[in-house]
């Protein structure tokens, strides 16, 4: 227990307190991409839409990743042009131009958020201009041969889109003009190839928020007991989180108790959490974009009973499964396979299931995902390759009425931990994070 403590408290130290991907990395990211792209192409990607919540209240802007990971703007109604080949426009030859919106003093008054086109190029080091003049280019049909675009699907609904509406539909005007065929699956995959192997950049940020989360988890497991509720729970790791930097969650946070446990995205954490009952967690804090994504199952009462430590380590032994088998070269569903097969026999020799096949009745999701950017990362799912990060994330779930012994009914466990695939052994980047029974307990009964 004193050496997890100590290593967390180790990372943290090393981490900036401010760390962020530079200007550079967005720019060789852009490179990258343009590498990838067929001769004579151009692609556009807008950014995010506002989001309306209520009336005149929004939610709070989220970027949307792939525009995120190209320029590091976290602006609206702007909209990044990259051509493979250089591209003349207003008399000067480009291979990508930023368009974004120029400084006003509505926004200037309320939000503060539009830094406009000259400060906008100095911090992110790309060729800036306003959104209006995104409408003044036209695509020559002899230079360009293929067009493809990002985040056009989407539909503008709120009234603080219509400025993005409207380059979306002049954009898709500039494609009839010039005779050409909208085309978004395919930057969508090549994307997915890049984003999918994480810079070190990226590794550092990521780090970082598991780091944070940790502290989350770690301040609910030395505070918590039964008298308190999911909602409480869900408060004191998000209080951490916010506390230590983090600028939001990178997903809503599960706090379910006992039979909610077993409701995968059970959300409305606003349950009592029963006495002698588990508490699975799922929260991930996201700092700088990137995203924790990380679970624990508890007893906030501080002991398992005999049942819930049973399944606990059978799900802990099929985690171990799983990382072990999270090695460069493996397929992607290694660690699934690994612990799907654990967990199969665990449940076949505790009579919980009658054949072996049954398991997917108490196992019914993946065990691994990529994360990053988004929770669910955007990659390619094929073999494991060094620097990238995945979830391991195998659980049971017995809801009450389950066809089996009714002791084992209301226990949900899922333990999650975000692995980092290398070379060689892989690397859990959330190990300050307690997992066996004996550290739980033993870090649980300290506030007694």
């Amino acid at each position: 227990m004193r050496y997890l403590l100590s290593l967390f408290m180790v990372i943290t130290v090393l981490l900036p307190a401010q760390a962020q991907v530079s200007p550079q990395f967005h720019a060789q990211r852009r490179q990258a991409l343009r590498a990838l792209m067929p001769e004579n192409s151009v692609l556009v990607v807008f950014a995010a839409e506002i989001k309306n919540r209520a009336n005149d209240v929004d939610y709070q802007y989220h970027q949307y990743p792939n525009f995120y990971y190209l320029t590091g703007c976290t602006e609206s109604n702007a909209v990044l042009v990259l051509f493979k080949n250089n591209y003349t426009i207003n008399d000067e030859l480009h291979n990508e131009l930023l368009y974004v919106n120029a400084v006003n003093d509505y926004d200037a008054l309320w939000t503060a958020t539009t830094m406009g086109e000259v400060a906008t190029q100095k911090l992110l080091g790309i060729k800036c201009l306003s959104n209006v003049q995104f409408n003044e280019f036209n695509l020559d049909s002899f230079a360009i041969k293929k067009a493809f675009c990002l985040n056009i699907e989407q539909q503008c609904n709120f009234k603080e889109d219509v400025v993005l509406h409207q380059l979306k539909k002049r954009w898709l005007q500039k494609l009839a003009a010039a005779n050409l065929k909208l085309n978004t699956q395919q930057p969508h995959l090549l994307l997915a190839k890049l984003r999918q192997h994480k810079q070190p950049e990226e590794i550092a940020l990521l780090q970082k928020a598991i780091d944070i989360t940790a502290t989350g988890f770690n301040y609910l497991l030395t505070t918590i007991d039964s008298t308190h509720t999911e909602h409480q729970a869900q408060a004191m790791v998000e209080y951490k989180f916010a506390y230590n930097g983090a600028q939001y969650q990178g997903y809503p946070s599960i706090c379910g108790a006992n039979n909610n446990g077993t409701i995968l995205h059970y959300t409305a954490n606003n349950d009592s959490i029963p006495a002698g009952s588990l508490l699975l967690i799922d929260a991930g804090a996201e700092y700088n974009n990137y995203t924790a994504d990380i679970t624990r199952t508890f007893p906030p009462n501080g002991k398992f009973t005999a049942e819930q430590k049973i399944i606990y380590e059978l799900v802990l032994k099929a985690q171990q499964a799983g990382i072990d088998a999270a090695v460069a070269g493996n397929t992607f569903i290694a660690p699934h396979r690994a612990a799907q097969n654990v967990i199969a026999q665990g449940l076949l020799d505790l009579e919980i299931i009658k054949n072996r096949d049954d398991f997917t009745t108490y196992f019914m999701h993946g065990t691994s995902h990529y994360i990053g950017l988004d929770v669910h990362d955007a990659g390619m799912y094929g073999a494991l390759q060094p620097n990238e990060v995945i979830t391991v994330e195998p659980g049971i779930y017995i809801k009450k009425g389950s066809p089996c012994n009714s002791k084992w009914w209301g226990i949900a466990v899922r333990i999650e931990d975000d692995v980092l695939i290398t070379p060689n052994t892989p690397v859990v980047m959330s190990l300050a994070i307690p997992k066996t029974v004996a550290e739980l307990e033993a870090l649980l009964q300290r506030k007694k």
